[in-house]
């Protein structure tokens, strides 16, 4: 079987090769604009960030109370191993914790 590769994944992997073997070989120089762009980011765009996790959360509380709950993720003819309900809930519990603390930092 003849591979094909797309544009998309060569491209993404040579950048993702690129900052590995920056990181590797400049560690000091790296953690300076790591950091900086870091501290920028927090900066410029900790509005925005914010109220995309709001969007967010407002979706999955949405999701987690419509008639969009018992959606049934798979076959139709098989037994349902997760709801949506399920898998909002448990991104509500897990991931808004780790995201708000994130801010706690700057």
């Amino acid at each position: 079987m003849k591979v094909k590769y797309n544009i998309v994944f060569l491209s993404s992997i040579t950048i993702c090769a690129a900052f590995i073997l920056y990181g590797a070989i400049f560690t000091k120089q790296f953690e300076t604009f790591t950091t900086a762009l870091t501290q920028y980011i927090a900066v410029q765009f900790s509005w925005y960030y914010l109220i995309l996790i709001v969007i967010f959360l407002a979706l999955c509380l949405y999701l987690l109370f419509s008639k969009y709950r018992d959606i049934k993720l798979g076959k139709a003819d098989e037994q349902p191993e997760f709801f949506v309900s399920i898998l909002v809930f448990n991104v509500i519990l897990c991931r808004y914790g780790h995201g708000f603390s994130i801010l706690d930092d700057f």
